[in-house]
C-alpha cells in the first residue's frame, strides 16, 4: 500500500466556537471520509497537555504571536508533514510545505466591525508581542498611534492580506463569504474554493422522546457584540406578554476579546429569571436543547456559515435567522428569516429599533407557528462528511 501523505492541521482551537466546530470537521473528515482516510495521515497540532492522542503533536504557541518565532516550521518538519491546513487568519505562513488557508468571513474589513480594544489585546497577548507582529506586517506606525480606535482592526486586516498572499490555496465556508472576501481582497479573485462544513457526529440527534413543557427559545453563540444576545433578550421579553411562561436559554461562553460585552449579557440574564445562560454546555446537553426547543433564533449580523442553525435544523428544530449574510445560502427554505441589518446600527437609533421590531415580529410569528417553513434542510446544500471530504480533496490535489 502506498505511503499516506501527512497532513498537519492547526487544532489549537477546539470546542463549540465556529472555528472549533470547523476544526472538528477537518479532524472528522480525515478519520471518516472515504476520499481522505486511505490517502492521508492526520496530525493535529495542539496545545501541549497530558491527554494527547497518538494523532496529536504539541505546538506550544499562543494564538497570536510573532510569525518569525512561533516554531511552526520546525513542528511541521518534526511530524514529516507534506501539507499544512491553517483554519484561520492568525496562523502564520510557512515555506516548508504547501499551505491551504481557510478564512471564514471578511468581517474585520466591515466599516462597523466591533473591533476588540487595544488594551484587551495587549492584556491577552502582550504589548511586545503585538508590536513585533505589527512590525513584521508593516503596520508598526499605525499600531503605535495610541489614539487610533482601529489599531486592532488594521492588524487583523493585514494578517488577512499577508495570510492570503502566502497561501498556495484558499478555502472558505460559503459563496457569500467568498464574494465578500474578494470585495476587500481583490487580489484573491478566482482563488477561493467553497467547502460547506457538516454537523459533527457528536451532535447526532437521539431517538429518545422529547420532553415538552413551557415554551422555550434558544440562542447559541459566543458572547460578542455581533451576535446580539442583548437584542434577543429584548425581543423575547416582549413576547412574554403573549407567552408569560416563555423561557430563553442562551448557550455560549465569553470571548477574551470582548469581556465587557460578556459582562453585560450576564447582567441582563441575572435580571431576568426567565433567562438561562449556559456558558459551558456539553454537546450532549446542546443536542437535547436543540431537540426540545420550540424555536432556535440567531440575531447575529455576521455569519460566514452559521453552525448552530444547521445543528438545530438537523435536530428537527424550527429556525429563525438573519437574511443578509450567508444564511439563505446555507439553510434555503428550511428556515425563517428576518432583516437583521439594522442591528448593526447604534443601540437606540431608529434603525436599531426598527430591526428590533422586525426581530420581535418574526419571533412572534415563528413561535405561534404562523410563519410558513417548508421543513427539512435545503436539498441544494446538504453537507456531510463525504461531501466535505470530496471538496477538501479537490483543493489538496491542486498543491500535492
Amino acid at each position: 500500500m502506498a505511503k499516506r501523505t501527512v497532513v498537519a492541521v492547526d487544532a489549537r482551537r477546539a470546542g463549540a466556537s465556529g472555528i472549533g466546530r470547523y476544526t472538528q470537521c477537518l479532524v472528522e473528515a480525515f478519520r471518516f471520509s472515504e476520499a481522505l482516510r486511505h490517502r492521508f495521515e492526520l496530525v493535529e497540532l495542539v496545545n501541549p497537555s497530558a491527554r494527547m492522542s497518538q494523532t496529536q503533536y504539541p505546538w506550544d504557541a499562543a494564538l497570536l504571536s510573532t510569525w518569525a518565532s512561533n516554531g511552526l516550521s520546525q513542528a511541521l518538519k518534526d511530524v514529516g508533514a507534506g501539507l499544512f491546513i491553517a483554519p484561520q487568519y492568525y496562523v502564520p505562513p510557512v515555506d516548508v510545505v504547501p499551505l491551504v488557508r481557510v478564512l471564514h468571513d471578511a468581517q474585520p474589513f466591515w466599516g462597523d466591525f466591533p473591533s476588540p480594544s487595544r488594551d484587551v489585546f495587549e492584556t491577552l497577548y502582550g504589548a511586545d508581542v503585538l508590536l513585533g507582529l505589527a512590525r513584521e506586517l508593516g503596520v508598526e506606525s499605525a499600531w503605535l498611534d495610541r489614539d487610533s480606535r482601529s489599531a486592532v482592526a488594521n492588524l487583523i486586516q493585514r494578517m488577512y492580506e499577508k495570510g492570503s498572499e502566502s497561501a498556495d490555496e484558499l478555502m472558505t465556508v460559503s459563496h457569500f463569504s467568498a464574494t465578500d472576501l474578494v470585495r476587500y481582497l481583490p487580489q484573491t479573485k478566482g482563488r477561493w474554493h467553497v467547502a460547506y462544513p457538516f454537523v459533527s457526529s457528536t451532535l447526532a440527534p437521539s431517538n429518545a422522546p422529547v420532553p415538552r413543557g413551557d415554551p422555550m427559545i434558544i440562542g447559541v453563540s459566543k458572547m460578542e457584540p455581533r451576535k446580539n444576545q442583548l437584542a434577543l433578550i429584548n425581543a423575547a421579553n416582549r413576547l412574554r406578554s403573549e407567552h408569560p411562561h416563555l423561557r430563553l436559554v442562551l448557550v455560549g461562553g465569553a470571548t477574551a476579546s470582548f469581556p465587557a460585552y460578556a459582562d453585560s449579557v450576564r447582567q441582563a440574564a441575572r435580571r431576568a429569571d426567565w433567562v438561562t445562560l449556559l456558558e459551558d454546555a456539553s454537546d450532549a446537553l446542546l443536542a437535547d436543547l436543540y431537540r426540545s426547543c420550540d424555536l432556535f433564533v440567531s440575531a447575529s449580523v455576521s455569519e460566514g456559515f452559521g453552525f448552530p442553525g444547521l445543528e438545530a435544523l438537523e435536530a428537527g428544530a424550527r429556525v429563525l435567522v438573519g437574511s443578509e449574510t450567508s444564511m439563505r445560502e446555507i439553510y434555503g427554505s428550511a428556515a425563517s428569516y428576518f432583516n437583521e441589518s439594522g442591528l448593526r446600527a447604534e443601540e437606540g437609533s431608529r434603525a436599531y429599533r426598527r430591526a428590533l421590531d422586525h426581530l420581535y415580529g418574526a419571533m412572534r410569528l415563528a413561535l405561534n407557528r404562523s410563519m410558513p417553513i417548508d421543513g427539512g434542510i435545503s436539498s441544494r446544500v446538504l453537507p456531510t462528511v463525504e461531501t466535505f471530504g470530496d471538496d477538501l480533496l479537490a483543493v489538496m490535489e491542486r498543491v500535492l
